[in-house]
């Protein structure tokens, strides 16, 4: 998150969670508002953190073809890019960290592509494919 901290404004401010609201950007093609996000973002939304992930960085992180994973995720059916809500751990120790204050129907540019966070069960998230910005 460090390339977009002069850009970014802070909401919450907790010991161990600082959440920014990134600045969005707009597309050229429709005018429409966005943020930016990668894996390594922490995503932050309704008391909640989570990461975004795909087939790509998953495959990358542990040394296998990305181009054939996709494939395989792709004629399988299964998704290419999610979102997982992180773990919480009770701790003496505090590591601050930073979060990306995102919320549901918000328009996102992940690895590419544009999504929408759509809320999905048990306080989960996911990415809908927002297929008139592509």
């Amino acid at each position: 998150m460090s390339i977009y901290k002069a850009k970014d404004k802070l909401v919450h401010d907790w010991p161990a969670l600082k959440v920014y609201d990134r600045k969005p950007k707009t597309t050229a093609k429709e005018g429409a508002e966005y943020i930016e996000i990668d894996h390594e973002d922490i995503l932050f939304c309704g008391g909640h953190t989570y990461t975004a992930g795909s087939v790509f960085s998953y495959a990358l992180e542990r040394g296998e073809c990305p181009l054939e994973a996709y494939e395989k995720a792709r004629v399988l059916g299964h998704q290419t890019h999610w979102i997982s809500q992180r773990h919480t751990v009770l701790s003496s120790h505090v590591e601050p960290r930073e979060a990306v204050n995102v919320w549901h129907g918000a328009v996102v540019k992940f690895q590419g592509k544009f999504f929408w966070i759509d809320p999905a069960p048990n306080d989960n998230l996911r990415l809908k494919p927002h297929d008139w910005l592509d």
